[in-house]
């Protein structure tokens, strides 16, 4: 399947379920919220302490751990949706596939081993609810956190909002060679998980016959066999995405130290407060988690998709 057509199938799975995530994805943005008031009160009270700005120390003492309090309970809530979601979905497409599969065996030729249908059924529908209902939520908010705090840096200290989106996005430059890649390797890496899970099946099925055949030892090896590349693979891919990730950080370390010797020469000359200063090293960190989260989050969407082939594969049938 085209990578196009995956998506526009993995959106129709969420039908039904589209309030709910989006439901979820409110609650992520409020924390967000929530989070950059409290960078703000922060600010404030460093700079009403040191004599820097006007303003009443207490109410903004009380300010503080209301906007944790918000954080903290926004978070549960988004969680909480998000794991109803995730069951909710899983059982709907698990319940759609068993009720199709079940009425083609009667006409349909089975091209599909029956141990490979339940790998299929069991750990790509897996992966994708968690997508639609944890991965696709959470890169709504990332997205949202990283153009607030871009914002927010922005109003502060305009050059030093600037320095740091030039630093940050070589890697998305190589973001097509690195889709590709990721695709393949996951559908090998798939396509061995099912492999295992379908040499488990028959041959328990048929151990009596094996025994007598005097043929365990070969069966036994065929599975260390399949076993040995999946952890190769596995690996390999492990190896690529971790190369990735320490390339984006290596950046992310650049801009951070960027922000913090642009703090101290502020410092020095006096056109920095020491609110200001710490604004600064919360709102860098603001920034670059965001795009750490979405390239973690690059990988799952890649396997989600072929995730989505394989279960387009499976309903054929």
């Amino acid at each position: 399947m085209k990578t196009t057509d995956c998506i526009r199938r993995l959106i129709d799975y969420t039908h039904g379920f589209r309030g709910r995530i989006a439901l979820g994805s409110m609650a992520g943005i409020l924390s967000v919220c929530a989070s950059l008031c409290f960078i703000a009160v922060c600010k404030r009270l460093v700079d009403i302490a040191t004599h820097h700005a006007d303003g009443s120390l207490l109410l903004f003492m009380v300010l503080m751990p209301v906007c944790i309090l918000c954080q903290i309970g926004l978070s549960g809530f988004g969680g909480r949706i998000s794991s109803l979601n995730t069951v909710s979905l899983t059982n709907a497409i698990r319940h759609n596939l068993f009720g199709r599969l079940m009425n083609s065996m009667l006409t349909a030729k089975e091209s599909i081993h029956s141990g490979d249908m339940i790998n299929r059924m069991e750990g790509d529908t897996k992966a994708v609810t968690d997508t639609l209902c944890s991965t696709l939520p959470n890169t709504i908010i990332t997205l949202f956190q990283l153009s607030a705090a871009f914002c927010f840096l922005l109003a502060l200290q305009p050059k030093l909002a600037f320095v740091l989106l030039c630093i940050m996005p070589i890697a998305i430059l190589s973001s097509k060679i690195y889709l590709k890649r990721m695709r393949e390797l996951t559908r090998r890496i798939r396509t061995l998980d099912s492999d295992i899970q379908t040499h488990t099946q028959e041959h328990l099925q048929h151990r009596i016959l094996l025994r007598s055949m005097e043929c365990v030892s070969r069966s036994v090896a065929l599975l260390s066999n399949l076993q040995c590349n999946l952890q190769r693979e596995t690996m390999h891919r492990t190896d690529f995405s971790l190369f990735s990730r320490t390339m984006i950080r290596i950046g992310f370390a650049t801009g951070y130290t960027a922000a913090f010797f642009w703090g101290i020469m502020g410092l020095q000359s006096g056109a920095v407060t020491f609110g200001m200063m710490t604004a600064f090293l919360q709102l860098v960190a603001q920034i670059q988690r965001p795009v750490v989260d979405l390239s973690q989050h690059l990988p799952t969407f890649v396997q989600t998709l072929t995730s989505v082939e394989r279960l387009e594969e499976l309903n054929d049938t």
